[in-house]
């Protein structure tokens, strides 16, 4: 990869890893390239004539989104469209980060890429559409779907269950949803291997295994050393969070495993997280 690929959304916690990973590439945060302007867009493939674009760029937060579903949909599907089309007039591979909330969580069956998708929030709605948008106007195409990401020293359940657990605070965290903890490293590392192999489609890029975030609590108390942690199990609906959230978020690796990209486990990726956060 060369001077020609392009990262949008570059301030996140995947772009920013892209980054890291492709030092050559032109990385833009928001306030360089806002999503929503398709003039600034298109001015920019006009100048860098990019051979790929990752784009990361996406309304992420769930509640949020019920409450300002115009933005939801203009950011995560309306955009993503202008941005494939664009894409497919200067011959360019879009690089699309989509989710598991496209689904609704039903049942206990890990999610394969051909599982039928039923969001059951605005953001899952908004961010099916925008694989639609991908799917429908872009002609050179990946849609990575991730979850539960975390990385960098920024907050992020990962993280701020560390800080508290070394502080001997308590940490209250979902027993009944499961899925992968997903290190942003990882996401990087997988996505730009599947660009590179040549490989199109939908791939689930996430770590293997599967948990909860009481889970995930205790591998970090274990990793960190701590004897007693205080960690209290929360179901999803004594919340009453704005937006509904799929129980099981379980995705297959199959595929990408049987392209020869093996994802690592998800306790690996803490330890390796916790490591560069300079947790231990």
């Amino acid at each position: 990869m060369g001077q020609n690929i392009l990262i949008i959304g570059a301030n996140g916690l995947v772009g920013t890893e892209l980054a890291k990973q492709l030092p050559d590439a032109h990385a833009f945060a928001r306030s360089e390239c806002d999503i929503l302007d398709t003039a600034a867009l298109e001015k920019i493939f006009l100048k860098y004539k990019p051979q790929a674009i990752f784009n990361c760029a996406a309304m992420t937060n769930v509640d949020l989104c019920e409450t300002e579903r115009n933005s939801a949909y203009e950011i995560n599907a309306v955009a993503v469209g202008n941005l494939a089309k664009l894409c497919k007039s200067h011959s360019t591979t879009l690089i699309h980060f989509s989710t598991d909330y496209i689904f609704d969580g039903t049942g206990d069956v890990p999610m394969s890429e051909s599982h039928s998708p039923h969001p059951m929030s605005i953001y899952g709605d908004s961010k099916l559409k925008g694989e639609d948008a991908v799917k429908s106007n872009c002609k050179d195409w990946i849609i990575a779907r991730v979850q539960l990401v975390f990385g960098g020293a920024r907050n992020n359940f990962i993280f701020d269950t560390a800080k508290k657990l070394l502080a001997a605070q308590e940490v209250r965290a979902f027993s009944d949803q499961v899925g992968a903890p997903t290190y942003s490293v990882d996401i990087a590392r997988m996505s730009i291997a599947l660009y590179n192999g040549g490989h199109r489609g939908i791939f689930n890029v996430v770590n293997s295994g599967y948990a909860s975030r009481v889970d995930a609590a205790h591998e970090i108390a274990q990793q960190l050393n701590i004897q007693t942690p205080s960690i209290t199990p929360v179901l999803l609906k004594e919340l009453k969070l704005p937006a509904e959230r799929p129980l099981n978020c379980r995705l297959s690796v199959d595929k990408i495993r049987h392209l020869g990209i093996i994802p690592p486990s998800w306790q690996d990726a803490i330890s390796r997280f916790l490591h560069e956060a300079k947790f231990l």
